[in-house]
């Protein structure tokens, strides 16, 4: 049986270093993350040869894993919203069909999220609408919302019946569109957590129409926001709206990985693309080393570093070096800052282009022993309002009440064994703390939040870069499809689709179909 590809493995891999050969590529792919890997999958499909050049050590960005505790985990992203429809099937083509799992299927614990937020100076928590959109009530008659609002909150929110459409647009923020429908304090102690947690950014700063397409039109048509809501949501299939996959979502890196290399495609870490040109026949790319090269285990069956060949391009002295490679077709599916610099290169207009910083996030695992978390006594999630006393995480998960399947693994191990997540870091304020302090901060927050003691078996710190929305993403992104169509270049990814994998593996999906039947013509 195929092991899956964790941190640990990669570390242990030694192989000899390797580099793009010399000659004409079919498709070079810049950028190893979900897109670019779904992708050269779909490429490979269709007979064509993918190079996939992933500047860090591995591939998959947050889509990873790790070994924890001799627990098998999620380093990163941990499910997949399904409501779309769209994944599904993708799943079913890899082979996950009957490998999917819902949340919270652990009966009789609670299921769903909860926000923590500050009451009258001390810190309590609240459930999220069940029948909401990114924390927006499209039920103000749930009883809940009368404890989590306030009986003055509310009555706020419930004038949403009562208002004027009046001048609402695409262009404006979450956070004015909620505080003019509902008022401050749905926007305080739901929609701003909600919005904050999946988009590590102000709500204040996201635009409607970048995270709820079509929710300006519902409101326009139905005459009140929570209407506007339920129906979204009415539009939405029936059943759990988000996933994970049994024994990880870092399956589906490995999954893809093995799929490129069976088709003939090659993926190269610790790879950087400098420059890229237009050429009569194609492309040319330069590339360099990163410093973060990684292992291609070529005889441990490993899954994931089976199929890499790592980075350094090095001169005998150990000196960083250049090396031009070329391509018939040029795929860029990198984050939106080395994107623009790389189309820089091709129309001035977008090398002056701007895009928000990334945010810098840490995520901290607690594997943890604690007979009070087996009735998880909050539920299966929660998202912190800024202001929440006491509490610094901005999130928290609980992996073993949330997923059946790390619960059966957690407590094959010892009865009250439970994983705990945390993630910390926001727009506003990126987290710079060491992994030390920041562990113990987790156990406190964690301790806080849940309300129970319990004791931490194993820790384990990782970084991510979250992409974020530019106010002006409409305009750049015009500019990007006149250099597509001119030079006949392919871009994917998170800035370009939208955040999530439901938008960004579609969207690669349906531009690899699009490479591929003009190869064919």
């Amino acid at each position: 049986m195929q092991e899956s590809y964790t941190a640990e493995t990669q570390q242990r891999s030694s192989a000899p270093a390797q580099t793009p050969a010399d000659g004409v590529h079919d498709v070079v792919i810049i950028g190893g993350g979900l897109a670019g890997l779904t992708a050269a999958w779909r490429l490979g499909r269709a007979g064509r040869r993918a190079t996939v050049l992933e500047a860090h050590s591995a591939v998959g960005g947050p889509i990873s894993g790790h070994v924890l505790a001799e627990l098998e985990l999620d380093a990163g992203t941990e499910e997949l919203a399904t409501r779309s429809g769209k994944l599904l099937p993708i799943l079913a083509e890899l082979g996950f069909s009957a490998e999917t799992t819902p949340p919270g299927v652990v009966a009789p614990l609670p299921v769903g999220a909860s926000v923590g937020y500050s009451r009258n100076g001390t810190f309590a928590l609240a459930k999220l609408p069940e029948f909401g959109l990114l924390g927006i009530p499209g039920d103000l008659d749930d009883p809940e919302l009368a404890r989590t609002l306030g009986a003055e909150g509310l009555a706020r929110a419930r004038r949403d019946r009562e208002l004027p459409v009046g001048e609402v647009s695409d262009d404006q923020s979450i956070a004015s569109l909620v505080r003019e429908r509902m008022g401050e304090r749905v926007l305080e102690r739901l929609a701003g957590p909600l919005v904050g947690g999946i988009y590590s950014a102000s709500p204040e700063t996201i635009k409607v129409g970048n995270v709820a397409p079509g929710l300006i039109a519902a409101l326009r048509q139905t005459g009140s926001l929570a209407a506007a809501v339920t129906q979204l949501r009415g539009q939405s299939p029936a059943g759990p709206s988000t996933r994970s996959l049994r024994g990880g979502m870092h399956k589906l890196t490995d999954a893809l990985v093995t799929r490129i290399g069976a088709s003939g495609g090659r993926i190269f870490t610790g790879i950087r693309a400098q420059a890229i040109a237009r050429e009569a026949d194609g492309w040319r790319i330069e590339i360099a080393a990163t410093g973060e090269a990684g292992g291609a285990d070529t005889g441990a069956g490993t899954g994931q570093a089976d199929q890499l060949g790592a980075g350094p391009l090095a001169g005998a002295g150990g000196e960083a070096q250049t090396q031009a490679i070329h391509a018939r077709e040029l795929v860029l599916a990198t984050p939106a800052a080395s994107a623009l610099t790389l189309l820089g290169q091709l129309d001035p207009a977008l090398g002056s282009r701007t895009w928000p910083q990334a945010t810098h996030v840490k995520l901290v695992t607690l594997v943890v022993d604690g007979a009070g978390l087996d009735s998880s006594p909050v539920g299966t999630g929660i998202l912190m309002a800024p202001e929440a006393p006491g509490v610094q995480a901005k999130a928290l998960t609980h992996m073993t009440a949330k997923w059946q399947w790390a619960r059966a693994a957690a407590t094959a191990q010892r009865p009250h064994r439970h994983v705990l997540r945390l993630s910390y870091g926001r727009a506003e304020a990126p987290e710079r703390r060491s992994a030390d302090t920041l562990t113990e901060q987790a156990a406190r927050d964690a301790r806080a939040i849940m309300g129970v003691p319990f004791d931490v078996v194993a820790s384990d710190v990782r970084s991510w870069d979250h992409e974020r929305i530019a106010p002006d993403r409409a305009a750049t992104l015009q500019l990007v499809s006149g250099v597509t169509e001119r030079t006949g270049l392919t871009v994917v990814g998170a800035w370009v689709s939208a955040i999530g994998l439901a938008a960004v593996v579609p969207h690669a999906l349906q531009a690899a179909d699009r490479l591929a039947e003009r190869a064919r013509r």
